[in-house]
């Protein structure tokens, strides 16, 4: 588990959370919890599913119930109701929290949220280079994408990132205008 820690480029959050966080799924958030010091945890789970979270104190754990759908229609799909929750829930994370996502496999939903709150934080593409940091595996909920994409007014762009996942390596750059993967000319 990858901790991503956005640092001193965070300036949007009220509490001047550096927006650290990791992304991880249900079975990871239980064993590697402690070893992270999360002091916070947004859970995502599906309703009809058994849920096991990591044990931590109900002020600081949140929970969502939606389905991994791209099918806004279905009754089970996240909401902006979900996203108006965990911006709630991150708005009041003190400076000092590590912030722990997860859904039951750490790959769609999770993701999502993740690429959301990053967005809040930092441009589209060094929000999902930042995601892609925290978790390779990363296939995020496009729906979700899309929702966040319409509330923080970005046009497109956050969208436009979602669809470079899934990819083993970053080559879209760190956001910040670098390419780490391409040599300068001389390099051999």
């Amino acid at each position: 588990m990858i901790l991503v820690d956005v640092g001193a480029t965070a300036l949007r959050h009220p509490g001047g959370w550096p927006c650290r966080l990791a992304v991880c799924g249900q079975y990871e958030a239980r064993q590697g919890f402690e070893a992270m010091a999360a002091t916070h945890v947004i859970s995502i789970r599906r309703a009809a599913r058994p849920f096991h979270p990591p044990k931590v104190s109900p002020d600081r754990h949140l929970v969502l119930d939606f389905e991994d759908t791209t099918d806004a229609g279905n009754p089970e799909a996240p909401t902006q109701a979900h996203l108006d929750a965990a911006i709630a829930f991150v708005d009041a994370l003190p400076a000092d929290a590590r912030l722990l996502v997860h859904c039951l496999q750490g790959l769609s939903r999770s993701t999502g949220l993740a690429l959301g709150l990053l967005a809040r934080e930092v441009s589209p593409l060094r929000a999902a280079y930042l995601l892609h940091t925290a978790r390779p595996v990363a296939t995020p909920n496009m729906l979700v994408v899309k929702m966040w994409d319409d509330r923080l007014r970005l046009d497109g762009a956050l969208v436009a990132a979602g669809r470079h996942f899934p990819c083993q390596v970053w080559r879209h750059g760190d956001g910040l205008g670098n390419f780490p993967h391409r040599r300068k000319k001389g390099d051999r």
